[in-house]
């Protein structure tokens, strides 16, 4: 209860409540680590990955081809280098898992956002975000182990949210973070941008969003030929239903 208190006058309103269920959301798969029931993909990837980092600056792995390999050259997800310095102090793949609880956990606050934006009530908005932090694809998928996947969810979501409420600087830099999670995380942020040149009135918007557009597919050509740079190939089965 005096956990509670403090947490509420730290967090005022309902987002004590998010923070509780975050920290419980971090026990439970700190617990599954220390159970020894992580398996080596993709965890055993990404602790080995960043060990490297933190050492050479590198993300280099010997787990997920044939010797040593930089995970670029498998996606390229420049994101891990934002999380690297929090890793620096922990120096334990449990901060991997508790980046990737909070982290997905702060989801919830766009998503309120949101609903507040559309108009709903806050009673209404309280429950969207704890149906978020209970959607299956969300809570199961932090109890998988680790993977830059997860970060992705809440970044688009912040990307709508400053949309929705035309601040540009938060639209710029969350459409930047969406990109920086893999090479293929362009079709969102491509199609969000399509949808707000077509709905926004503004010429200034049009402008801003067709040159999100138009980075959104650079970028990807770029993250294409960096892949290459580091020794891999972009993965195009993920691609099948779009190539045609």
């Amino acid at each position: 209860v005096n956990a509670q208190v403090v947490i509420s006058r730290v967090f005022p309103g309902s987002a004590g409540i998010i923070v509780i269920v975050l920290a419980a959301v971090f026990v439970c798969t700190a617990a599954k680590y220390a159970s020894y029931s992580h398996g080596t993909y993709d965890f055993g990837i990404f602790t080995q990955m960043f060990e490297q980092m933190a050492k050479t600056g590198l993300p280099n792995t010997t787990v997920e081809r044939e010797g040593i390999v930089s995970h670029f050259a498998v996606h390229f997800s420049p994101v891990f280098y934002l999380i690297l310095p929090g890793y620096y102090l922990f120096r334990s793949p449990l901060y991997l898992l508790l980046i990737q609880a909070v982290v997905t956990g702060a989801g919830v606050f766009p998503v309120r956002r949101i609903c507040r934006t559309l108009g709903l009530s806050e009673k209404i908005s309280l429950a969207m975000g704890v149906a978020y932090l209970l959607f299956p694809t969300m809570a199961n998928g932090t109890f998988c182990d680790f993977h830059e996947n997860k970060f992705l969810t809440v970044f688009l979501l912040y990307l709508v949210w400053f949309v929705l409420e035309n601040k540009r600087a938060g639209t710029v830099v969350f459409s930047l973070l969406t990109l920086s999670v893999k090479e293929d995380a362009f079709i969102y942020v491509l199609a969000v941008a399509m949808w707000a040149f077509f709905d926004k009135k503004s010429k200034t918007d049009k402008i801003l969003y067709a040159c999100l557009a138009v980075v959104s597919v650079g970028y990807f050509l770029l993250a294409c030929q960096l892949i290459k740079l580091c020794g891999g190939e972009i993965m195009t089965g993920r691609f099948a239903n779009l190539s045609p």
